[in-house]
């Protein structure tokens, strides 16, 4: 029997479960699962994530594996106002659209994918705001390669989102009442406004759009997860070093990084220093280039030298407000106070500065 869909149906029916990597190392990583039944055409993914999307559609196919990188490739190129006709014939599944036409093998032999139920678990409702610093806190974590059982992005007590790598602790305020919930760092990333986070002991469910998106929760990172570590760096005592404008900071900073950032892959020190006229000076050097700049401060105490991690700097140039407190603890710590929140970078990255 022939099936018929929409352009735009099928075009969104498969970006949508193509929508996070695959992993080849996975049993039918590589296959995108379709049947169609009921009027709806399902199709699945199994891959970092388990994804599943489900669009309108007229006729009836049993259950089939087809290859995902040459379905995607055909969807890129039919048209949203055309339709899409589907049969499978002899071993063989063929999509027509207008006047393209595809050929592909198919694997009958699938096994269908199941989500867990999320009726009675407890969901968060994705504001901008909230997908914003998600997705900045989800490169933070990505950076960390000591502790992969650990890495996500932590909602803690308070209102706090935190990620933590070997150069930066990051926690910014969201409005969510969520308290010690790890969020898993591919839906981290991919969080929009007007998702639903599902949150479960065993999975985390990501309904987005025509998805929905399954996730092992990293169950580990509720038992030990730094949370005491960073509520007290959170109250440690610091001395501000300078008030400066966040916007002439974020400029500053993101001009070093587009002179230097790009060229050799080695982690680039941006050195950040004060002298008497208060206005702070910006210098980073990678390979055999080396950029400076300079900004007024609106107010400074004392004379004083920052080293920071530019990649670790530059993702929070989009939280920058008004005002940014730069301030010191008495271990060499450096704070950023950037209005929604704090970072920190650990006064060991300069073992000369760091106070004993």
């Amino acid at each position: 029997m022939i099936v018929e869909l929409k352009g735009k149906h099928f075009k969104a029916l498969i970006k949508a479960v193509t929508r996070f990597p695959s992993v080849g190392n996975f049993a039918g990583a590589d296959l995108v699962n379709l049947q169609v039944v009921d009027g709806k055409a399902t199709a699945t993914t199994f891959g970092i994530v388990l994804a599943r999307a489900r669009v309108p559609a007229a006729g009836v196919m049993s259950l089939v594996g087809i290859e995902r990188r040459a379905i995607e490739s055909y969807c890129a190129y039919i048209s949203e106002k055309s339709s899409v006709t589907i049969k499978t014939d002899g071993g063989k599944f063929v999509a027509k659209s207008g006047e393209r036409e595809t050929t592909l093998a198919m694997d009958q032999k699938v096994a269908a994918h199941k989500l867990p139920r999320i009726k009675d678990l407890p969901q968060i409702e994705i504001t901008e705001d909230i997908a914003a610093r998600a997705t900045y806190l989800a490169d933070v974590a990505y950076n960390d390669t000591s502790r992969a059982e650990l890495c996500c992005v932590m909602l803690a007590e308070g209102g706090m989102a935190i990620a933590v790598d070997q150069t930066t602790f990051a926690v910014l305020t969201v409005a969510t009442k969520a308290a010690n919930v790890p969020i898993p760092l591919p839906l981290a990333k991919q969080l929009q406004a007007g998702d639903v986070l599902y949150l479960g002991e065993r999975e985390t469910v990501l309904v987005s759009g025509i998805g929905t998106y399954s996730m092992p929760s990293p169950v580990k990172a509720l038992k030990d997860f730094p949370l005491a570590l960073v509520k007290k760096l959170g109250e440690a005592k610091r001395e501000k070093a300078a008030v400066v404008d966040g916007k002439l900071l974020a400029e500053a900073i993101g001009e070093c990084g587009g002179v230097v950032g790009s060229l050799a892959r080695t982690e680039t020190i941006i050195t950040i220093s004060t002298s008497s006229e208060k206005r702070l000076h910006f210098a980073a050097t990678n390979g055999g280039a080396e950029y400076k700049t300079s900004m007024p401060a609106l107010s400074v105490k004392g004379e004083f030298v920052f080293r920071l991690p530019l990649d670790g700097v530059i993702r929070a140039l989009p939280f920058m407000a008004d005002k940014v407190t730069m301030s010191q603890s008495e271990h060499g710590d450096l704070y950023l106070d950037i209005g929604s929140g704090w970072c920190l970078f650990p006064g060991w990255q300069d073992p000369k500065k760091r106070k004993k």
